[in-house]
């Protein structure tokens, strides 16, 4: 995405968010659908990556996928 798309986005939640707290009779269901919509996507977690791309990714094997899967070490 764009630097340009990014901040015209951006100024359109500022405005929505500004309007709905400052002028709430004012506005409407677009303006609270913009804000809700960017704060929900401000709860997702950016900073995940692909396990496959992640440095010092710790490999599932041994011990560990045997405690996941509720398996004791005589259980093989």
């Amino acid at each position: 995405m764009g630097t340009a798309v990014r901040v015209a986005l951006g100024l359109l939640w500022w405005w929505a968010a500004l309007r709905l707290a400052l002028d709430p009779r004012a506005s409407g269901a677009v303006e609270a659908g913009v804000v809700l919509a960017g704060w929900s996507v401000s709860l997702l977690p950016v900073h995940c990556v692909a396990k496959e791309r992640a440095t010092g990714v710790v490999v599932a094997t041994g011990r560990w996928v045997r405690a996941l899967r509720g398996r004791r070490a005589h259980d093989r």
